[in-house]
């Protein structure tokens, strides 16, 4: 498998200190009461991500499934008017980073409408030509970096065109040639950004497709709209799949679905994607979020459903406050799986 996350934002409550930000999911930086998510930042339909900060602010994805040594991020970015960014002459602040556990290896930061490729914090690498990072302008931005003390490769494409492509360089700040998770927004060191974020992926070099640029994507979301074949939970009210439909996100306990018995499974009827027709797809994601109620130890699995066939993801330790638990499953040719899926909570589906 090359995918090794893709979001839309829609899975996740409206503000910071919401659910869904742990986990599976992304962790934020977020330091203000502002709406993180809301359907005002979204590129075309749905939800996006605004990162607003005058401070130390921004979400990351803390840790990676594996430790590559090159990762492809593609995300589509506008730099927001709203905010003192565009009235005080503030040409440069932190955009996308990549990390190796809690240190910088290396990243691109905004500068005027390029993009600054930086060493950490600002041992700088080179700047993009063309970039066209305009005000209230949406541009899909790509990064492949190769991480290394000589070997180093950074490539920046703005819509699909090559504005930088630097290689033999050091891109290597740490002890290990290695990303384990990326920042998007400011981070320590920096002081203001406002930039709006969707439909972003992340993947490696592994694997016999979804491994090197993807172009422009598209991330779209698909919630419950009717009950599955198992339906073994017990819901808080109403039919099973009604109590998993929030949009945003989770409500935490206002509405939920309950299960004591070990091997119980719940699973929905999906929403069609509205994407066109002949879409491809490229991977799925099923991201739902649980908790335990009761002391002790206490595991789910999150289930997706391929046609007939059950397809369990990892069993992982449920907390006493909600978090989000996602599985990726690549729609490749070799494994012909089904591109009719469902699952517990909702769905990412991310094509091009």
């Amino acid at each position: 498998m090359s995918l090794i996350w893709f979001d839309g934002f829609e899975g996740y409550s409206t503000y910071a200190d919401g659910n869904g930000l742990v986990g599976g999911g992304l962790t934020s930086l977020q330091m203000t009461d502002d709406q993180l998510f809301h359907s005002d930042y979204a590129r075309y339909s749905g939800y996006g991500m605004r990162v607003f900060s005058e401070a130390v602010q921004g979400v990351y994805k803390a840790t990676f499934a594996s430790s590559p040594a090159t990762v492809i991020l593609g995300v589509a970015v506008k730099k927001a008017e709203s905010g003192s960014v565009s009235g005080t002459g503030i040409l440069s602040r932190a955009l996308i980073t990549f990390y190796d556990g809690v240190d910088e290896q290396a990243g691109v930061e905004v500068h005027g409408s390029e993009l600054r490729i930086l060493r950490e914090y600002n041992n700088v690498l080179g700047t993009t030509v063309g970039a066209g990072l305009d005000y209230n302008v949406w541009r899909y931005i790509e990064i492949k970096i190769t991480i290394d003390n000589s070997a180093g490769v950074f490539e920046v494409r703005s819509n699909g065109v090559v504005v930088a492509n630097l290689t033999g360089i050091d891109t290597q700040a740490t002890a290990n040639a290695q990303a384990t998770g990326f920042h998007l927004g400011a981070g320590v060191g920096q002081s203001y950004c406002d930039y709006y974020f969707d439909d972003l992926y992340v993947l490696d070099t592994n694997g016999a497709q979804c491994n090197d640029f993807l172009g422009d994507v598209r991330i779209d979301a698909v919630r419950p709209n009717g009950a599955g074949t198992h339906t073994d939970f017990t819901p808080s009210a109403g039919a099973n799949y009604e109590n998993v439909d929030e949009e945003p996100g989770p409500d935490d306990d206002t509405t939920y679905n309950e299960a004591t018995t070990i091997g119980d499974q719940d699973s929905y009827a999906m929403e069609s994607l509205p994407s066109p027709a002949g879409t491809t797809i490229l991977g799925v994601k099923s991201q739902v979020a649980a908790r335990k109620t009761d002391a002790g130890t206490r595991k789910a699995k999150v289930l997706t459903r391929a046609g007939t066939t059950d397809n369990l993801g990892s069993e992982e330790s449920l907390l006493d406050s909600y978090s989000a638990m996602a599985d990726i499953m690549e729609d490749t040719t070799n494994e012909n799986r089904s591109r009719q899926r469902k699952r517990r909570h909702g769905q990412n589906n991310c094509g091009d």
